[in-house]
């Protein structure tokens, strides 16, 4: 049976020739996307544990619920994620007007 578009990725992904529903896999991403909402969940453990981004290149932070800031909170959401962008040595980071 043929794969569908999402295996025939998932197996790219995995350097298998195949992968099909149910099956376990470990699949290597080629972006990682975080959206501005995500710093509460991602911002303060790593730099709790004062851990590095591996692999920085391949990471997207994507400011889209709150462009421009529309309050103090949010513009200090977004010079956090700033600054840990800076940090991490991730230049990928980009906005969409809500």
């Amino acid at each position: 049976m043929p794969m569908t578009i999402s295996e025939k990725i998932l197996a790219r992904a995995t350097g298998l020739t195949s992968a099909a529903p149910g099956q376990y896999i470990r699949a290597r991403a080629d972006s990682i996307i975080v959206c501005d909402l995500g710093w509460s969940l991602v911002g303060p453990p790593i730099e709790k544990l004062r851990a590095k981004t591996v692999e920085s290149e391949r990471v997207v932070v994507v400011f889209a619920h709150a462009v421009p800031a529309v309050n103090q909170q949010s513009a200090e959401m977004h010079r956090r994620w700033r600054a840990f962008c800076r940090d991490q040595g991730i230049s990928a980071i980009t906005a969409s007007a809500t």
